[in-house]
C-alpha cells in the first residue's frame, strides 16, 4: 500500500471519529492520531495470516524429519522386572 492510500484511509477515518465526537474543533491531532493506530493495527492483523502461511511454505520441507524421534516403552514386561505388589490381608 503506498503512503497517498495509508493517508488517505486515516484521513475518513479521522472524520468519521470527529463525526462521531460531535465534530469538536481543536481535536484534529487527537483524531489523527487515533485513526493512524486504527489503520496499523488493522493491516498487521490482515498481513498476519500472509506471514504465517510463508513461513508455513519456508519451513515445510523441514518436517517431519526434524521432529525428535519418539520412544515407546516396550509393551511386554519380563518376569521379574514389575515391582512386587503387596497384597492386603483379608479382614
Amino acid at each position: 500500500m503506498s503512503s497517498n492510500d495509508r493517508e488517505a484511509r486515516i484521513r475518513e477515518r479521522a472524520h468519521r471519529i470527529w463525526e462521531s465526537e460531535g465534530r469538536p474543533e481543536d481535536r484534529s491531532d487527537v483524531h489523527w492520531d487515533i485513526a493512524a493506530r486504527i489503520i496499523d493495527e488493522e493491516d498487521a492483523a490482515a498481513g498476519e495470516p500472509q506471514r504465517e502461511a510463508a513461513l508455513d511454505a519456508a519451513l515445510a520441507d523441514t518436517f517431519p524429519a526434524s521432529d525428535p524421534t519418539v520412544m515407546q516403552e516396550p509393551t511386554t514386561a519380563i518376569e521379574g522386572d514389575l515391582p512386587a505388589v503387596r497384597r492386603r490381608k483379608a479382614s
